[in-house]
């Protein structure tokens, strides 16, 4: 099982935060998002001292969601998701699968951590 850190989700990316606005608007932090990601699991990569083989077919993504201290309103865990899928693309892209290969897919809120973090395992 790999396992990665990624930075809380830029409140751009909450679809509930976008109000009609242009995509434009969330552009620079979705490629920020996606490039932490793919950098992030790069690294992971190099650490775990084996080399990634897809496992063929289905790859289970298990994310917990530690918000941030301090964030009084609980995000929905389906509003976390879609914040996250350019960091899940970026995720994808590092491991050369494509991103539909991530089944099942688990979703679960963390304990509260100082700034917020997106616990990511992959093959859980």
């Amino acid at each position: 099982m790999l396992t990665i850190e990624l930075p809380w989700p830029d409140t751009k990316l909450m679809p509930n935060r976008k109000n009609g606005k242009a995509w434009q608007s969330s552009k620079d932090a979705k490629e920020r998002a996606f490039s932490d990601a793919y950098t992030l699991t790069y690294q992971a990569l190099n650490k775990f001292r084996g080399e990634w083989y897809p496992l063929g077919g289905s790859v289970p993504l298990a994310i917990t969601f530690c918000a941030p201290d301090g964030v009084r309103a609980r995000a929905d865990l389906d509003n976390l998701l879609a914040a996250s899928k350019a960091a899940v693309d970026g995720i994808a892209t590092a491991l050369t699968i494509n991103d539909r290969d991530f089944e099942p897919i688990t979703l679960k809120r963390g304990a509260v951590v100082k700034g917020g973090v997106v616990r990511v395992e992959i093959g859980a």
